[in-house]
């Protein structure tokens, strides 16, 4: 076994006795139950980065984002059960449903890949929405109320991206046909 793992995992199970003992007298009552939570908020992205395609053979046109940073709605719903690890120590492990509201990402396209044909202007949306296994650690150390908790899942993430089009900046130019 990879030894910071190790290391870590042992740090994990001597903080978890050392809570118990110190608390020996305010022990938290064995929770067993199924959860069912929602919640949501803001989630932030950043553009991507410059790329050149080869669309046609010897005709790249390099596809150049807009620098800016957006936000964008995250919700999620979890399924699972709930049981006690320790003393002050509660886990969590279930199912996770996330979705988040559509993003615009824009941006110019060069032509033959030079900034001097800087003749469109692309825009398409996109959304998210993945599955994961999410585990929880909640400690219920401070509170039996407030439980501060880490949290790890691993699952299968799905992006779409949906009504690509480009706009012409010259009146002369003649934009591809939309997908």
């Amino acid at each position: 076994m990879n030894k910071p793992i190790l290391f870590k995992r042992v740090l994990f199970l001597m903080l978890s006795l050392l809570t118990c003992f110190a608390h020996a007298g305010e022990r938290i009552t064995p929770i067993n139950k199924h959860i069912l939570a929602i919640s949501g908020g803001p989630a932030w992205y950043h553009a991507g980065k410059m790329q050149t395609l080869y669309i046609q053979p010897d005709f790249p046109n390099t596809y150049n984002p807009e620098k800016n940073t957006d936000v964008f709605a995250n919700a999620e719903l979890f399924a699972g059960f709930q049981r006690t690890l320790t003393c002050t120590i509660l886990g969590q492990l279930g199912i996770a449903v996330a979705a988040t509201s559509s993003v615009t990402e824009k941006g110019s396209i060069w032509e033959f890949s030079d900034p001097i044909f800087d003749n469109f202007i692309y825009q398409y949306n996109m959304t998210h929405l993945h599955v994961a296994m999410k585990g929880k650690a909640l400690s219920a150390y401070f509170s039996e109320y407030n439980l501060p908790y880490l949290s790890g899942s691993a699952g299968i993430g799905f992006n779409r991206a949906y009504s690509y089009n480009t706009t012409p900046q010259l009146f002369e130019a003649v934009s591809p046909p939309n997908l």
